[in-house]
């Protein structure tokens, strides 16, 4: 805000009113903030927005074969698997990890370890799965985290 619209502000404000007028301001003001405050947190919403799921039912988990979602260039069946982001992404089910490479994320560009930044387009960071030893499994396996960059189907929709 400028120095003259709070000065007229402020001014407006300290003129005698009834009490009426005052309540009126004051209520003007609270939904005025609560319109600043909604417009703030749908801007901030639409920015960091959850992506989009690529495929549906139950994702991958160790020792079982996750939801059929796409196929690969050379025929196999690509699995619906879960992102770090929360959201589902349809893997290749001819070679998901071609490299182990661990991630944070799968594409923030300030991220140097997203895998956009570590692998390249096409690769989404996988959240780490576990078996009942509570071991990392899949792509996973050996790793500190668990959290690898796994490659995307060529082929999603089965």
């Amino acid at each position: 805000m400028d120095q003259d619209n709070f000065d007229r502000l402020a001014r407006i404000a300290a003129q005698a009113r009834s009490r009426r007028g005052a309540v009126r301001l004051l209520l003007g003001g609270a939904v005025g903030a609560g319109a600043l405050t909604t417009l703030g947190e749908a801007a901030h919403a639409k920015k960091h927005k959850r992506p989009k799921d690529q495929c549906a039912g139950p994702t991958g988990i160790c020792n079982a074969d996750p939801t059929p979602c796409g196929h690969s260039a050379t025929g196999e069946t690509c699995g619906c698997e879960q992102a770090v982001e929360g959201n589902t992404f349809c893997a290749d089910g001819a070679n998901p990890c071609p490299v182990t490479v661990e991630c944070t994320s799968t594409k923030r560009k300030k991220d140097p370890t997203s895998c956009r930044n570590l692998v390249g387009f096409h690769f989404v960071c996988q959240e780490a799965k576990t078996n009942a030893a509570n071991q990392f499994c899949g792509c996973g396996f050996g790793t500190a985290t668990g959290r690898v960059c796994v490659a995307e189907c060529d082929n999603t929709g089965v």
